[in-house]
């Protein structure tokens, strides 16, 4: 068979699987709102009832509000430590994490106010002879809060919040607020309380990778050669050290994050040595057998996985390059119908993470580094959380297996960045147009556009943009797949974890009290 024949083939099969798993989670996703919808309005049904049985005239008046609360124990409740003196706690970790947290904080001032990147290009005349008619220099460099005040400049609303709220403000309030709760004891921040604000920041701290994303897609523009009907150009991109800066501490502070939540649970739970756990310890049974609905995550789970792999090879999204015009009043309506593009690349997310280091040939351990953690976060995790998931819920483990496992999967759910990436390349499609038009007549291109007009007496420059192509629609749905699917599973794993804790110890009570008898 040929080899080109069986790779299309291969593609085809892999993108029909895609198409179809997306298919089937957009119509399960459509019947789970439908069930909850009539679950919702029976049990609303059903208070009323209890209501009006117990006498109860409003609406508002909470069912358990009508009986004694002589027997309602939730308000005495025992101080517990901060997490910062909690013996749950290892002495090492108490004294690093406030040590990591300040860290990071002045890692993204650093990172803030450093260049993050630059941008280089080369624009001649095709066919001049070298040193004639030809500039050379740096076009933009890439700052986030300059950048973000550009972005709002060119307005590109959409890009300018991402850079602003969510990769300017947001780390140091994630920072500063995981910070905080280190130190604060029950009696100023209940446990239910401090677990909910973990389980928040924990769920959002990727937001933080959002500029490393951002980056890279510039990246995708800047490594090419355009050539145009009068002037040739080379771009190119320099990764600087203000971008490592700031994945470095987007790294740490989500590590931070997830290492809070765990702690937290550990120090509000019980003790896990029970009095059944070495009886029923080489008990193999797979937790779906404790679930009414064992179905739902052995169906969910791979279809997030096929819909995660296909939708990494399938095209997602393009860049093309055009000679613009340098009229503002046309540049943004009629400049795609008039104009044809020069240059079209386009780009999945496994090409496209491929291509992040090895289009540049001198990619140093940074870069390389960049391109683990993006292919990592993107692809990698989310295809191995769905595995993980399936093989706690479906395969007979021990039940120290199983709750290994479980403890795994929660950590990989704090590193799934796919729906980061797929509203990062979003945003991109709607403002980058805006920017490099900016950049081209008002920022940093001005210099190499100028040049342009002067030399050449045209008004031709360089625009790029970002177009969304079909296969972005799966790229989409199994972001959101992975940002649902995983926490409704890890949420059936903890019910049947805790149901089968519960008929693990009546089947040693009843035991020991039949042993008894005899």
């Amino acid at each position: 068979m040929d080899p080109m024949a069986f790779g299309t083939n291969w593609k085809s099969i892999v993108e029909d699987a895609g198409w179809g798993a997306a298919a089937l989670l957009t119509v399960l996703a459509l019947v789970a709102l439908l069930v909850f919808a009539v679950k919702g309005r029976h049990r609303s049904s059903q208070a009323r009832a209890a209501r009006a049985l117990l006498g109860a005239r409003n609406d508002q008046t909470p069912v358990g509000s009508c009986a004694s609360t002589a027997s309602d124990l939730s308000s005495v409740t025992q101080i517990q430590p901060a997490l910062a003196f909690s013996p749950k706690v290892p002495c090492v970790i108490r004294v690093i994490y406030p040590i990591f947290a300040v860290a990071c904080f002045w890692l993204f001032v650093w990172a803030d106010l450093s260049v993050a990147a630059r941008v280089n290009a080369d624009l001649e005349v095709a066919g001049s002879p070298p040193g004639t008619w030809e500039w050379s220099g740096t076009m933009s460099s890439l700052t986030l809060l300059p950048a973000a005040k550009d972005a709002w400049d060119s307005d590109a609303k959409a890009t300018a919040i991402l850079l602003g709220l969510l990769n300017g403000l947001w780390p140091f309030c994630q920072t500063l607020v995981l910070l905080i709760v280190w130190f604060l004891p029950s009696d100023w921040l209940s446990q239910p309380a401090r677990g909910t604000l973990l389980r928040l920041f924990a769920a959002f701290g990727k937001c933080g990778l959002s500029f490393p994303c951002l980056i890279t897609l510039w990246a995708a523009l800047c490594q090419l050669h355009w050539q145009g009907h009068q002037v040739s150009a080379t771009f190119n991109m320099s990764l600087e050290r203000g971008l490592f800066a700031f994945l470095l501490a987007a790294v740490l502070t989500n590590a931070l994050g997830h290492s809070a939540d765990h702690f937290h649970f550990l120090s509000a739970t019980t003790p896990t040595a029970v009095p059944w756990a070495r009886s029923y310890a080489g008990c193999r049974i797979p937790l779906s057998s404790f679930s009414k609905s064992r179905h739902w995550p052995t169906v969910l789970c791979p279809l997030v996985a096929v819909a995660t792999a296909a939708s990494s090879v399938v095209t997602a999204f393009s860049v093309s390059v055009t000679g613009g015009s340098s009229s503002t009043d046309s540049i943004l309506s009629t400049l795609r119908k008039e104009a044809q593009p020069e240059y079209i690349r386009s780009y999945s997310l496994l090409s496209f993470g491929l291509r992040l280091a090895d289009a540049n040939q001198e990619a140093g351990v940074y870069e390389r580094l960049f391109q683990v953690v993006f292919l990592a976060t993107s692809l990698v995790v989310p295809i191995l959380l769905a595995g993980v998931l399936l093989i706690v819920w479906v395969v007979p483990l021990k039940p120290h297996a199983q709750n290994g496992l479980l403890r795994l999967g929660h950590a990989l759910d704090a590193w799934v960045a796919l729906d980061v990436f797929a509203v990062v390349v979003a945003i991109c499609s709607l403002d980058f147009g805006r920017i490099t038009w900016y950049a081209a007549h008002q920022g940093d291109m001005e210099e190499a556009c100028h040049w342009i007009r002067r030399e050449l007496s045209s008004n031709a420059c360089v625009r790029a943009d970002v177009n969304l192509e079909k296969g972005f629609v799966m790229l989409a749905a199994a972001a959101v797949a992975l940002l649902l699917v995983p926490k409704v599973a890890l949420r059936a794993c903890r019910r049947a974890v805790m149901k089968r804790d519960q008929l693990n110890s009546r089947a040693w009570a009843s035991s020991v009290l039949t042993s008894q008898g005899r």
